[in-house]
């Protein structure tokens, strides 16, 4: 499948949402990069090569909006395509990146779309959440008020404590580029 790196699939999504990048940072020396989450899945880096792992892949419209980058992108492939074939790429703002990928994932465990730098990676803050897919806002990725502590962070355990005043607060930098409708 896909990279050819884990071919097996990891069934649980928020599982594979943490253990994914972390087996690549084990397995091939990789990094996170400075990119918030992203609503599709997660990033990680070698030298000027970004590596998207995309867990919940474009519908549709097969765009796959990168939140954050503002650096400029050489050549954006997928790493299953041993020909390296470019996809086509257009800015929706200067602190974003569109990509347009296949409607139908190469790899239903990890598609990774790698992305070849221009130069150091600039990035804007603030996590872009997209009406394309679910939102998952984690609370590792939060920022916790005193007071507040994280539960065990283990899986189904990824919880705050001490939330017991209303000045205790647990907060997420968040950003939009369209007008979304949040539901519960």
């Amino acid at each position: 499948m896909g990279n050819g790196l884990f071919d097996r699939a990891i069934s649980d999504p928020d599982r594979r949402r943490r253990l994914v990048p972390d087996l690549w940072k084990q397995h091939l020396r990789t990094q996170y990069t400075p990119l918030d989450v992203q609503a599709w899945g997660e990033s990680t880096k070698k030298a000027d090569t970004m590596y998207l792992h995309v867990f919940n892949w474009p519908y549709q419209d097969g765009q796959l909006i990168l939140g954050g980058l503002k650096t400029t992108v050489n050549k954006a492939y997928l790493l299953s395509d041993p020909n390296r074939t470019p996809l086509t790429m257009s800015r929706p703002n200067v602190n974003d990146l569109l990509i347009n990928v296949p409607q139908k994932a190469p790899d239903t465990s990890d598609a990774v779309v790698a992305i070849e730098l221009g130069g150091a990676a600039s990035t804007y803050p603030g996590r872009l959440l997209s009406k394309r897919c679910n939102n998952l806002l984690r609370t590792f990725d939060a920022t916790l008020s005193s007071g507040v502590g994280y539960g065990f962070g283990e899986l189904n355990q990824d919880y705050v404590t001490g939330l017991t005043a209303t000045t205790r607060t647990v907060k997420w930098h968040i950003r939009l580029n369209e007008q979304i409708a949040f539901t519960k």
